[in-house]
């Protein structure tokens, strides 16, 4: 349930000058470190310098959610990834050699204020992974003890100065600002007006919607409503925060268990995992009712931050296992290949299942699941191209059962097999199927049954998937003697071309090589070791497809047996 609006819940508009020129906004700890690429700082520059170029008036840039904190400090909440780039759009054209002296010392007083002392202090304070090396190249004007030219840094991310992969993004933002301006300016004359005229801009008639929020919960969900664009709050962010922030005595533990969290998942992904969690612990929960839900196990009697974050750290490792099986914790062969091809057919709406079973410690019964998991997804989704997202209820009563009864792996196939397709509808299914030879799911499916029809032999080394592109039979581009077998040239062919029966694996150089020539020219030296012996065909017309996917729906129905 949504979390009403309040009445203390103000938005006022603001410029981004007046925000910076106050100062005291700070990223508070539970956000991520700086996230955006190089195509979301470009954008973010190239709408700004539209708006310059167009002379607007008054130009807004979405909504940033503020929340008080202690000591005069203002935390964003939401819009950090947006305004610290906004102050690295500022920094770059104090930097520029055509700025002059006045401009550059006015844009310094957006960025900083210098106290009795000496000593400055930034307007915009990221987390701590982010905050010195955000003052260092940013805040501190050139001038400065400290100060740290962004372009004498390295280019490449794994260098030793850049302890966190974020710092590295700040300078890239930097450095791909710099060079988009350069191509603004051009050979403009009067450059130095121009970059006075955009940073007045950028000050004066930059606009944001500022929305002060009193609460966490309420400022999860004035970020869903807004939608904005970027990378914004998370469920993740905040359970950060609260875990933090009721660690008590533990707070050390809590904060180093969270550390080795992210350093198993992308951060991005442990939103997804804490959703999967939940399901395997709980039950089923939407994304925008999950970090209330969390929040009520973490603050309830029978458990703790300390307890619920070791649990988490432990979780993680084996999630991550899940979203990259080569690099994970698995012995089990047969269940990294059953994991990776769960990863090629994208089935992630199952991972609160395996979650649920990984947890017993049993890595043939996981594997065991795993397999027949692939099966049930081949069936339902790949071929039958069923909706995967009507499997969550599916998935969430399966890990219940299992969290309860201790369900044994065919316990769970006969779950999976009451809501599969039969053999009958699937081998009907697979008759008729086309797909796209570009999808991962596609290269599996050939791969498996490429395997099924070497099973008694060795396929030579050129005829290994790994070693194989996905060759159109009939080709897309036909040639007029393709076309002369088609009855009706286009439809016809549009029908086919993509149908199961008319792809097949082909040696990487021979399927260049191939490109449109006629079938005759080419099955004898060029597919005659194919998957079952497509050569063996005098001619290939639609028949010919229809015919070759009823005997590869015959296998597939076997090596996807549940």
């Amino acid at each position: 349930m949504r979390c009403p609006i309040s009445k203390k819940i103000v938005p006022e508009t603001k410029t981004v000058g007046s925000l910076l020129q106050v100062g005291g906004l700070q990223v508070p700890r539970f956000q991520r470190a700086y996230s955006w690429k190089r195509p979301q700082v470009q954008q973010l520059f190239d709408d700004t310098w539209d708006g310059f170029a167009d002379n607007a008036s008054d130009y807004f840039i979405g909504a940033m959610v503020l929340k008080d904190g202690s000591d005069q400090v203002t935390l964003v909440v939401d819009g950090q990834q947006r305004f610290s780039t906004l102050s690295i759009i500022l920094a770059v054209i104090r930097d520029h050699p055509e700025t002059t002296a006045h401009a550059a010392e006015w844009i310094q007083n957006h960025l900083s204020t210098k106290d009795a002392h000496g000593e400055y202090t930034p307007s915009l304070i990221l987390s701590e992974a982010d905050r010195d090396r955000f003052k260092a190249t940013v805040t501190l004007p050139p001038d400065s003890d400290g100060w740290i030219d962004p372009h004498s840094l390295p280019k490449s991310a794994n260098a030793k100065c850049f302890t966190r992969s974020s710092q590295w993004r700040l300078i890239e933002a930097y450095r791909t600002i710099s060079d988009r301006l350069t191509e603004k300016l051009g050979s403009q004359k009067d450059a130095s007006g121009t970059l006075t005229a955009y940073a007045e801009f950028l000050s004066l008639k930059l606009k944001l919607i500022s929305i002060s929020v009193p609460t966490d919960e309420m400022a999860y969900a004035v970020f869903e409503t807004l939608n904005e664009r970027g990378l914004g709050l998370s469920v993740s962010d905040l359970l950060k925060n609260h875990l933090f922030s009721n660690a008590g005595a533990n707070q050390k533990d809590v904060e180093n268990s969270w550390n080795q969290v992210e350093d198993a998942i992308d951060p991005d992904k442990i939103p997804q995992m804490l959703r999967h969690q939940y399901i395997a612990d709980v039950g089923k929960v939407s994304t925008r009712n999950l970090f209330g839900r969390i929040k009520a196990r973490v603050d309830s009697p029978k458990t703790s931050p300390a307890a619920f974050v070791d649990k988490l750290k432990k979780d993680a490792e084996i999630y991550k296992g899940f979203l990259d099986p080569k690099d994970s914790i698995w012995e089990s062969e047969d269940l990294l290949e059953q994991l990776s091809r769960l990863n090629e057919l994208n089935a992630k709406q199952c991972y609160p299942l395996l979650l649920a079973v990984a947890r017993q410690g049993d890595e043939g019964r996981l594997a065991s699941v795993a397999k027949d998991v692939v099966s049930f997804t081949i069936r339902y989704s790949t071929i039958g191209d069923r909706n995967p997202n009507d499997l969550e209820d599916l998935y969430t009563s399966l890990s219940k059962k299992v969290r309860e009864e201790s369900y044994m792996p065919d316990d769970i196939r006969s779950g999976l097999r009451e809501k599969a397709p039969s053999d009958e509808v699937f081998v009907s299914e697979f008759s008729r199927r086309w797909i796209s030879p570009r999808a991962s799911a596609t290269r599996l499916l050939l791969r498996e049954l490429e395997s099924e029809a070497w099973k008694n032999g060795v396929p030579p080394e050129t005829h290994k998937p790994s070693q194989c592109h996905i060759e159109h039979i009939m080709p897309q581009k036909p040639n007029t003697a393709w076309k002369e077998m088609l009855s009706d040239k286009g439809e016809e062919h549009k029908h086919w071309v993509n149908r199961i029966g008319n792809l097949t694996f082909l040696e990487k150089k021979l399927n260049i090589k191939n490109s449109n020539e006629d079938f005759a020219k080419v099955k004898q030296s060029n597919l005659a070791d194919s998957i079952y012996k497509v050569a063996n065909y005098g001619v290939w017309t639609t028949d010919e497809i229809s015919k070759r996917q009823n005997c590869l729906a015959q296998k597939a129905v076997k090596i996807w047996s549940l």
